[in-house]
């Protein structure tokens, strides 16, 4: 079925209708037949839990209605100018900010929807440095110090108005390090000095649950559903759990039907005698077949006579004692253990999700029809699915490579700019463990010819953020220096590279893009490339030879390395 999804993202629903859609969802997913109602078997708020917590990750409603609303309150924080925010700045907020704006007298049905929206945004955003004009150094969390929190308090005596744009230099940009050194704890200094302040631009909000920093709907919803469902997520964690059994069964290799039968069998909702009787139902729980135990998920598929027997026949490997009599978690994660034992021929082990969803199919034929399939029978039809299927995802996957891949596999290589252009390809090589990064550049022409290439090292470099920005700082002040013109970025670090080309999309990396905002437009052209490792390896390979002992120095030169000669020839093609 489809979701009103516009009227979702201009208004809250009323929650009668928000019930209406979700019994509609509910008995779509439950219901076999039309106009015939059948039993909802698990709750609608634990459906909507994602499948690694027992769920089938579908939709709440009403947590989706506000991440669609707070879309819409982001985009309105973010263009302040846009004709909606400066009517409805008019008419609510005319003296203070969105997000300080009251529900106000006699407001829209609108604008009461917005403010819905508004409590799920502000719960997820933060506030990145820029000027620090409007952070408190004591009260606001401005920055990552282990997790999001402010400094700690040195001295007995502080000034409780401080702001962070006193700590910064607002003519160079550049911290006030006596003054940090003077109210800040060491390790605390240490964090401060390698973020950088952009005192060119407002400190600004950032979505604090995407690696963007950009709100989108998909996070908002997960955020909405964990708040709105607290008491459903806290109880899926809790231990012991049967979750690794699920997701077990997910990923089993079968259809989807026998996953989702799977499922339904380890969580005790498929439609037998004793569950039947246990939601009211007057029926007799005991087992048809055998007439002795209680028709339990576990009895029909795993310790019934015709399942012992439908087990022996199928030179499965049973437990050393049998199938366990009461529990069916035991016997799931007996075949999944199984599943993975390399002993056991191929087309034994990938047979055992038919075998289950037979001798269900047998259960019911019998129960309805009065007839049933003999055990040789089941094996052999289980085994003949399980064989058609796995040929039928060969057929498949050939398919896809014919049609998503060449006749022959080609390793990506590098490509040569335009005319007039020249290609700066960075890259580096950095070691965690000794917090020293080696960094390279290499410069060519249309032609594919090397101009100059450069190596540096760096020392006490702590996390890959800090490597990244390092990098590109230097080999765009660099291309600066030495007067290039119209020059194409090529490197490995996609999101930094696309943060570069769109930095409104990209909220969290805006400091980022204003420190080197200056370097940019000082060329007549540039643009941003992202290239494999393969296609990038020469400057890779010059700038892991910094950490070799006999080349640590730092250099520009002309050219290129000639021991990088034969891989520059390859890439000249």
């Amino acid at each position: 079925m489809a979701f009103p999804v516009y009227a979702m993202s201009c208004f809250k629903l009323p929650k009668t209708t928000i019930s209406n859609l979700t019994s509609a969802m509910a008995d779509f997913w439950w219901h076999t037949v039309e106009h015939k109602r059948k039993i909802h078997w698990m709750r609608w708020d634990k459906l909507c839990l994602p499948r690694e917590l027992g769920g089938l990750g579908f939709k709440n409603l009403q947590c989706f209605n506000q991440a669609l609303l707070a879309k819409q309150c982001w985009r309105i924080l973010q263009s302040p100018n846009s004709l909606l925010a400066r009517l409805l700045k008019s008419r609510y907020f005319d003296s203070s900010s969105f997000l300080e704006a009251k529900m106000g007298s006699r407001p829209s049905y609108g604008w009461r929807s917005l403010m819905f929206g508004r409590d799920l945004l502000m719960t997820g955003l933060r506030k990145e440095l820029g000027n620090g004009k409007s952070l408190n150094v004591w009260t606001d969390p401005w920055c990552d110090f282990g997790g999001r929190r402010n400094p700690w308090m040195k001295n007995l005596i502080i000034d409780l108005e401080l702001k962070v744009s006193d700590l910064i230099d607002q003519e160079t940009g550049a911290w006030k390090k006596a003054l940090l050194e003077e109210n800040f704890f060491p390790a605390d200094v240490a964090i401060i000095l390698r973020k950088t302040p952009v005192v060119a631009v407002d400190d600004f909000w950032c979505w604090k649950h995407t690696k963007s920093g950009a709100y989108t709907v998909r996070s908002g919803n997960w955020l909405a559903v964990q708040d709105l469902l607290s008491e459903e997520f806290q109880e899926a964690r809790m231990q012991p759990s049967i979750n690794g059994l699920k997701e077990a069964a997910w990923n089993a290799l079968t259809t989807p039907k026998i996953k989702t039968f799977m499922w339904r069998a380890i969580s005790s909702i498929l439609p037998v005698a004793n569950e039947l009787q246990h939601r009211g139902m007057k029926v007799d729980p005991v087992c048809q077949h055998c007439g002795i135990y209680l028709e339990t998920p576990n009895h029909v598929l795993f310790t019934c006579d015709v399942a012992r027997q439908v087990w022996a026949l199928s030179n499965f490997p049973s437990p050393m004692n049998g199938f366990h009599a009461d529990s069916i978690f035991v016997n799931f994660h007996y075949l999944f253990q199984m599943s993975k034992n390399i002993r056991i021929p191929k087309e034994i082990w990938k047979g055992y999700p038919w075998i289950l969803w037979f001798l269900w199919k047998n259960r019911n034929k019998f129960l309805f029809e009065g007839s049933e399939f003999r055990a040789e029978d089941i094996v052999g039809k289980a085994y003949d699915e399980a064989a058609v299927w796995e040929e039928a995802q060969k057929l498949d996957q050939e398919g896809d490579k014919r049609e998503t891949q060449p006749a022959r596999p080609q390793v990506k290589s590098w490509s040569k700019p335009e005319r007039f252009w020249l290609k700066c390809n960075y890259g580096y090589s950095w070691s965690q463990q000794s917090k020293r990064l080696g960094a390279a550049w290499i410069v060519r022409n249309y032609k594919g010819d090397s101009l100059l290439h450069s190596r540096r090292t760096f020392v006490n470099v702590s996390d890959l953020q800090e490597v990244q920005r390092l990098v590109l700082y230097w080999s765009l002040e660099l291309m600066v220096s030495h007067g290039i013109g119209k020059v194409i970025f090529a490197g490995e670090d996609a999101t930094l590279l696309k943060a570069l080309q769109r930095p409104r999309a990209w909220p969290s990396f805006l400091s980022m893009y204003h420190s080197v905002k200056p370097l940019l437009d000082s060329f007549r052209g540039w643009k941003c490339v992202i290239e494999s490792r393969s296609s990038n390896r020469s400057a890779f390979a010059i700038a892991k030879s910094a950490h070799q002992p006999q080349w640590g120095q730092s250099y520009v030169s002309g050219g290129a390395p000639d021991w990088l000669g034969n891989l520059l020839l390859a890439d000249k093609g």
